[in-house]
């Protein structure tokens, strides 16, 4: 019985191991990426709606009363003389 080698190198030869592959080549310009002015728009909705997301919560009944007390036409001349007072007592007045 006779039988043949199916691989044709000598199993005796040292094999060399394959060529180490090269470095990838710098790119010399910088690396860019254009985005379209829906992109642009959708990204800032985005951005607006995490803002708002993140905002603390509106209490409905204090806006009602500062716009009560903006409609009024005394409401300022009483913070005003409430805050003459209380600087007229911090200097002992």
């Amino acid at each position: 019985m006779n039988v043949h080698r199916i691989n044709p190198l000598d199993p005796l030869t040292k094999v060399s191991s394959p060529e180490k592959s090269k470095k990838a080549e710098s790119v010399s310009r910088p690396e860019s990426i254009k985005l379209s002015d829906q992109a642009r728009e959708a990204a800032i909705l985005k951005m607006a709606a995490d803002i708002a997301k993140a905002a603390p919560e509106l209490r409905m009944e204090k806006i009602e009363a500062a716009k009560r007390n903006l409609s009024d036409p005394n409401y300022l001349q009483r913070v005003i003389e409430q805050t003459a007072e209380k600087v007229m007592e911090s200097f002992g007045l």
